[in-house]
């Protein structure tokens, strides 16, 4: 009897440790962007890993967000928002609804729904993470600045964009808070407030926050479409200011 419980341990440690290698090799795959061997592999994963734990054990949960994410990728949003919030319900009732790592799964579906341009959906999904993560990391920690410019982003296609402001105007506040006002990251946030500007039709306003945005970004090891992207958005915006705000 005590035999058969070890190979009972043994079996269960095994088919852990293959559905690990399977799991990141899956991972890779997608990001390689192949997307069939990468669907394939973590179907096995995640088949492993139900079979060794119950549905609240993180690598299932992981394994399940991934699978949806692999969906998604392929353009299958039904089968990746089922999977998506299968994963959701189960992180939350397994970590509790104000744990960091929900926040993270939070995340993922908003990036499905986003695809699916619900965006009443990802705007209540972004803004619960950044509540979460708020809560546990105080309302000025760097690790904000991501989810406030994903926040503004969505306000922004929405058409609000006074919140829109609000958030970049609180994530530029942050990064330079944290980094100083020289540091390249800032040109994310300036280019959201400059996109917002655009969006008002006042290319004027814009015009000094991409110019701050492309000088962080005129650096050696800067890639070359980020300092293109900053340059060519400054280049529109004084085109506009020259045409007293007709934006081409």
């Amino acid at each position: 009897r005590a035999s058969g419980r070890a190979f009972v341990a043994l079996s269960v440690h095994f088919d852990h440790e293959v559905a690990r290698i399977l799991h990141n090799l899956a991972i890779g795959l997608s990001m390689r962007g192949e997307l069939e061997r990468a669907l394939a592999l973590q179907v096995r994963a995640l088949t492993l890993w139900q079979r060794a734990h119950p549905p609240e054990h993180p690598d299932v949960i992981a394994a399940t967000m991934n699978l949806g994410r692999i969906h998604q990728a392929r353009g299958d949003l039904d089968q990746a928002l089922a999977l998506g919030e299968q994963a959701l319900v189960v992180s939350e009732r397994a970590l509790g609804p104000d744990h960091p790592e929900f926040a993270m799964a939070l995340n993922n579906v908003a990036t499905m729904y986003w695809d699916r341009e619900d965006y009443d959906k990802v705007q209540a999904l972004l803004a619960r993470s950044l509540a979460i993560q708020e809560k546990a990391l105080g309302p000025d920690h760097p690790d904000l600045v991501l989810p406030l410019v994903n926040l503004a982003s969505v306000h922004k296609l929405r058409g609000a964009l006074g919140e829109a402001t609000a958030l970049l105007r609180r994530a530029l506040a942050i990064q330079e808070r944290a980094l100083g006002p020289d540091h390249p990251s800032l040109a994310h946030p300036l280019l959201g407030l400059a996109g917002v500007a655009m969006a008002e039709h006042h290319p004027a306003d814009a015009v000094p926050l991409l110019e701050r945005a492309a000088s962080l970004r005129d650096r050696p090891d800067s890639p070359p479409e980020l300092r293109g992207e900053a340059r060519s958005r400054l280049a529109r915006a004084q085109v506009g200011e020259r045409r007293g705000g007709q934006v081409p």
